[in-house]
């Protein structure tokens, strides 16, 4: 049996706002990004079991009528069919080779080289619902669910009973977030096969997505009472439970998939976003720090708990859980412009240059970097180098929107460096406005180094 390694790959970005952290919604085929608010268990695509690929390339290598593919459904993750390109003559034989070269390098990781064969079978083949499947595996392995889609479309068409191809395609569709049409696939697929648990908690995903939360409790607990250990549905029902406002109910299911699964790191880390929610800080850090010590290369555990530290003005706390992620990813400038940023606010100005410095060798444009250090000599009252370093910043990003607008937010600190207090002596200060104004007497900034004067309150 051929299967596609289980991959837990996690996003660029987070719903801002959001009570839980946002790693990629996965299939068992791929890494799936998400959008949801929280981070998303794996959609399961429960692919066809097959029989041995080697008597079914020779009997078709001789010009035999073809190897049907068995339909049962197995346990194991995202199987490559071994089977189709029926048939008989040169064309099914050359066929079946370049499905047997592809299956092949499927099983080898090389998805590329497997798509290229799987793509050369269809050429005779063009109709058949495994080639067209195991198109759509290789195209999901490489990151492209866009073109998994058509061959999946087309296998359904012809084949409206192919259970593997509809539950494949719900995957699919979840992954382009489209959970209306992920929904209808899925239901396809368990009126074909009722009993199905890999299907059910698609479904159930599905449901979640498309905001019907009563659906998807129903789906998962089905999946629950058939399978009471499935770790993957206690995460995603805590999901739903969350979105309902249930934090203790999501709490509670989170800590379940920790107790069945100690070294799943995707649980421990959802299990701190719900800890942070319900305001346990402490309980939500050591939740952070166990999902990064299951996976060192889980980065966002790392930067969700220094973005918890700083949330509550713990600096020196944010810094050392990003001095944990500099060892984990030694060559990222974002990651080390973050360290500097909360150095820096913990009041370590050399280490905070250090770490700017570093950022800017691993990332020549980093404005993060470029902004800290020009902040740094504005803590150290060096006001003329910071004038030098945010002008010099502001013509290196000019034509950067995105980075003039993060330049921008440190503007009136570095304008203000320089000026002098008010004395005694100097103008009187104006009256307090009167309660219910709408003014206020309060300062537009805060001082040089506090929290007015911080770009953001979240390390970048």
């Amino acid at each position: 049996m051929l299967t596609l390694p289980h991959r837990r790959a996690l996003p660029a970005a987070r719903a801002a706002g959001a009570a839980c952290a946002v790693p990629a919604a996965r299939t068992d085929l791929a890494a799936r990004a998400a959008g949801a608010a929280c981070a998303v268990p794996a959609a399961r695509a429960n692919m066809a079991a097959a029989a041995a690929m080697a008597a079914c390339v020779a009997a078709a290598a001789l010009g035999a009528a073809g190897c049907p593919a068995t339909k049962a459904a197995v346990d194991d993750p995202g199987d490559v069919v071994a089977g189709g390109t029926g048939g008989s003559g040169a064309a099914d034989a050359a066929a079946a080779r370049a499905f047997e070269t592809g299956v092949k390098a499927f099983d080898a990781g090389r998805y590329d080289e497997a798509l290229v064969s799987f793509r050369e079978a269809e050429k005779s083949t063009p109709d058949d619902p495994q080639v067209l499947l195991n198109v759509a595996l290789c195209e999901v392995a490489l990151g492209h669910a866009d073109k998994a889609a058509p061959p999946l479309e087309r296998a359904v068409a012809k084949k409206p009973e192919f259970f593997e191809g509809w539950n494949e395609l719900g995957a699919v569709y979840l992954d382009l977030d489209k959970p209306a049409e992920a929904r209808a696939a899925l239901e396809k697929a368990l009126a074909l096969k009722p009993g199905d648990t890999s299907a059910r908690f698609n479904l159930g995903m599905a449901y979640r997505r498309g905001g019907d939360l009563t659906g998807a409790e129903r789906e998962l607990f089905a999946v629950l009472a058939a399978n009471p250990t499935d770790v993957d549905a206690h995460l995603e029902l805590g999901l739903v439970k969350a979105k309902a406002g249930d934090g203790a109910g999501a709490v509670k299911l989170f800590e379940k998939a920790v107790a069945l699964a100690p070294k799943n790191a995707e649980a421990r880390y959802l299990l701190a976003g719900a800890k942070k929610a319900g305001g346990d800080v402490d309980g939500a850090a050591a939740s952070y720090r166990a999902a990064y010590a299951a996976d060192p290369k889980m980065r966002d555990a790392y930067t969700a708990l220094a973005d918890l530290y700083a949330g509550k003005d713990r600096w020196a706390d944010a810094a050392a859980a990003l001095a944990d992620a500099v060892k984990a990813f030694p060559a990222d400038g974002a990651v080390r412009a973050s360290y500097g940023n909360a150095l820096r606010k913990a009041g370590d100005n050399a280490g905070a240059v250090e770490a700017y410095k570093k950022a800017l060798e691993l990332d020549p444009r980093d404005v993060i970097a470029d902004r800290g250090l020009a902040l740094v000599s504005v803590a150290l009252g060096k006001c003329d180098e910071a004038h030098t370093r945010f002008d010099a910043a502001v013509e290196k990003y000019r034509a950067d929107a995105d980075a003039h607008a993060a330049l921008e937010k440190a503007r009136d600190v570095i304008d203000g460096c320089g000026k002098a207090a008010p004395t005694a002596a100097g103008p009187k200060a104006p009256a307090a406005a009167p309660h219910g104004s709408g003014k206020s007497s309060a300062p537009a900034h805060g001082p040089a180094g506090g929290k007015g004067a911080a770009p953001t309150k979240k390390p970048k």
